[in-house]
Order: structure tokens, then sequence, then C-alpha cells
């Protein structure tokens, strides 16, 4: 009885299929899937991102900026006229100097100006006096000389060469006062400390 217990109990196992071991086909296959599969993985695998920091940036030597051609040329200009440019008190000074100067030539010009007038009229009134005493006299010289003395004597006695005569002292007297106008003057630019080339008139 026990034996027949073994033997069927024996059948079961016997009769049941051994798992069989892989071939050597099987197993190259299941690699090169393993590796396909790897690749794909690695494909899709999103790429890593680098940190930069002030170990690992690259040093890129400094370059100075280069202006503009416009930029240079209009700074080039600046400086050129720079050169050139008069202070503003300068330029203000030199405005001051040519007014006073055309200020004092004005004056002299115009002084000088009166003493031409006076002698032209003193050298006309003294070619009148001469004509009139020769027509007067008659030429006589000693009617000449009693003209003279009554003159001096201030009694009558051609009346129009006397008047002519006062007005020719006087005009004589007229011209001594510009020369004396002119030499003020002078002597007022002299103490001015002006240049002396500013009395003299073109």
């Amino acid at each position: 009885m026990a034996a027949l217990c073994a033997a069927g109990l024996a059948l079961p196992v016997a009769g049941q299929e051994q798992p069989t071991a892989p071939s050597s086909q099987q197993q190259e296959e299941s690699v090169a899937d393993a590796a396909r599969h790897a690749r794909e993985l690695k494909k899709t695998e999103p790429q890593s991102t680098k940190v930069w920091t002030d170990d690992n940036i690259p040093k890129v030597p400094s370059e100075e900026p280069v202006a503009e051609k416009g930029e240079g040329e209009e700074g080039a200009a600046g400086a050129e006229a720079g050169k050139g440019a008069k202070p503003a008190g300068a330029e203000d000074t030199a405005k001051k100097t040519a007014q006073l100067e055309t200020e004092w030539r004005q004056k002299f010009a115009e002084a000088y100006k009166k003493l031409e007038n006076d002698e032209k009229e003193l050298d006309t009134m003294q070619r009148d006096l001469g004509t009139k005493q020769l027509q007067y006299n008659n030429g006589d010289p000693q009617t000449a000389l009693r003209d003279q003395y009554q003159r001096d004597a201030g009694a009558g006695g051609g009346g129009e060469v006397n008047s002519l005569v006062q007005k020719i002292d006087e005009k004589k007297k007229q011209i001594e006062a510009d020369k004396q106008a002119i030499d003020d003057l002078e002597d007022a630019l002299r103490k001015a400390g002006l240049p002396p080339g500013w009395a003299r008139v073109p």
C-alpha cells in the first residue's frame, strides 16, 4: 500500500516538464535589445545644464571702445576750435579796448578837423585883406602907412579893412586854442596810460 502511494506521487512529478535553459541565440538577442533600449533612453534624457562660475568662465582680454568716425571727427574739430577760442573775459576786454580806441581817435579827429578849418578860414581872410588894402590905397605906400597908424590908434578910416583885420586877429587866437586843445588831449591820453598811436589821425 505504501508502495502504491509512493508510486502515485512519483508519477505526476515524473510526467511534469522541466524548464529548459535558454539557448545562446536567445541570450544574444536579449543583450542587443537591452543595448538598443539603453540608447533610446539616452536620447530622450535631457542634456545636463552646466553651471558657470567665476572660476570656469573663460577670461577674454578687454578691448578699448572704438569711436565712430563721425564722433572722432567732431571731437577733433571741437578740440581744434577750443585751441583758437578765447576766454569770455579776454573777449570782453578786447571789445572794450577797441571801443575805447575808437572814442579817442574820434576826439583827435574832431580836434584836428577844427584846426584845419580855422587855418583855412584865416588864409582866406588874409587874402581878402590884401586885396582890399590894395584897392583902398590904390597902391600908394603913404596911404597904407597912414591907414595902418589909424588902425593902431583906433581912429577911423578903412572901416571894412579894420573889421577884417579884427576878424583875422580873432581867428589867430582861435587857432592857438585849437592847438592847445590837441596838446591837452595828448596829455590826457598819456596820463591814462593808453597807446600814443591813438592820437594819430589817418
